[in-house]
């Protein structure tokens, strides 16, 4: 009896395999635009860290685990991007070199499925996480002691346009939720003259872009 088990559990995972298999692997590199909040503000002075919009460039790859489900891993990086800091006390505008690096993993959803040639059908939608990594200041001035890691959430979906048999456009949305950002430099900040109390807030950045997706 037992190897009668042990004989349905290796079919049974052989025939998960395959499956995996059979979805196959799909790459895209992709381009767009990050829209981003308040990094951090002082609620009684409205003194605050205003993050500006920037270019963003990325990787993903998505295993699919069926023909309506995948998992995804990517990374993807701001450039050019700034924020502003402002308010009664700190006085106008002074504007700040940052970069924004994210870590990411999330659950793929295809409700139309998959074209009979493994290729996806245009609508999708996800959910997941991972991290965003902020890097303060510039190569001619580092703010290390600024610099944080942080975990995110997130949701999107998207479009893919067909361009050939297993390749298309895909043009998406995702709004993350990061959560509050905190270091000792900002500890270091708030503490010289005049006095602050700056503190991170739980930030809501959007990301929208297009890429070129091939594979399954």
């Amino acid at each position: 009896m037992r190897g009668k088990l042990i004989a349905a559990a290796g079919l049974l995972a052989c025939a998960l395999a395959g499956n995996l298999t059979a979805q196959g692997i799909a790459i895209m590199p992709f381009g767009g635009y990050a829209i981003a909040g308040t990094l951090a503000e002082d609620d009684a002075t409205g003194d605050k860290f205003t993050m500006n919009p920037a270019m963003v460039l990325g990787i993903q790859v998505e295993l699919g685990l069926s023909k309506n489900l995948g998992i995804d891993v990517g990374v993807n990086k701001t450039f050019s991007q700034t924020f502003d800091a402002e308010g009664p006390t700190l006085g106008p505008a002074t504007e700040v070199d940052i970069e924004m690096t994210q870590i990411t993993g999330s659950l793929v959803i295809r409700p139309g499925g998959r074209r009979p040639n493994g290729g996806v059908t245009p609508l999708f939608f996800e959910v997941g996480g991972g991290v965003t990594m902020y890097g303060f200041g510039s190569a001619a001035a580092s703010f290390s002691d600024f610099d944080a890691t942080k975990p995110m959430f997130f949701a999107g979906a998207g479009y893919n346009l067909p361009v050939g048999p297993r390749a298309t456009i895909q043009i998406f949305g995702r709004a993350q939720m990061i959560t509050a950002y905190e270091s000792s430099g900002l500890d270091s900040f708030n503490q010289q003259p005049p006095p602050t109390n700056i503190e991170g807030k739980s930030m809501l950045n959007f990301q929208v872009g297009a890429g070129f997706r091939w594979g399954r």
